[in-house]
């Protein structure tokens, strides 16, 4: 078969065939038949966090092996348009990187982006996003890391399992804090975005900063 044969072959795949093509000989084909009837879609079974993996009955230890891997490829491929610039006028790669790698997730998550005075990512924190008793921690952890890494500028990000994005009473006093603790030390907190499946919502753009 011709390569060109070949790659045509392969986008007429439907997606059971093709995972079995990616996966052979690191998964078994009946654990793919699980796992795709577990999962709706492909962005949901490459992102999901892993205990949902370990979830379904008799995937082996080779099975998650190989979809954490292929999850980390993606990861960074992702991250890196944010490593390059972040466009302030139009956040569409921080969005595309978080949708892609959160929205499968089935516990709450906060992720710090932090930038310097050219919009370039120094440095993305992961924390479990708790509750409105752990603001104060959040903040000065935050700001203390902002300081450290010497950067001009915060983005916040965290996902909704519920798939709901309307803000907690919680989300709204953790950032309306951070941007007045921020703003004292000359950083900017640039927007808090909430995650909730394909969906988002900026507090930046309803005024909630």
């Amino acid at each position: 078969m011709k390569n060109i044969d070949k790659i045509e072959y392969i986008k007429c795949l439907n997606n059971q065939e093709l995972l079995n093509l990616l996966f052979s000989n690191k998964i078994r084909s009946s654990d793919l038949r699980k796992l795709t009837k577990s999962f709706a879609t492909l962005r949901e079974l490459f992102f999901v966090d892993s205990d949902r993996i370990k979830a379904v009955e008799k995937v082996d230890h080779q099975g998650i092996s190989a979809l954490t891997c292929l999850r980390e490829v993606l990861e960074r491929a992702s991250r890196e348009k944010l490593t390059r610039r972040i466009s302030i006028k139009s956040l569409g790669n921080v969005l595309d990187y978080c949708k892609i790698t959160m929205s499968a997730f089935s516990r709450e998550q906060l992720r710090i982006l932090f930038l310097n005075n050219r919009n370039m990512l120094l440095f993305e924190d992961t924390e479990d996003h708790g509750c409105v008793n752990g603001i104060a921690i959040y903040v000065r952890n935050i700001i203390k890391k902002a300081l450290n890494l010497e950067a001009t500028a915060i983005i916040l990000v965290h996902n909704h399992p519920s798939r709901s994005t309307n803000p907690s009473v919680a989300d709204i006093a953790l950032t309306r804090r951070l941007a007045h603790a921020a703003k004292e030390l000359d950083i900017k907190l640039l927007d808090h975005i909430i995650i909730g499946g394909n969906n988002h919502f900026s507090m930046q753009k309803h005024g909630m900063m």
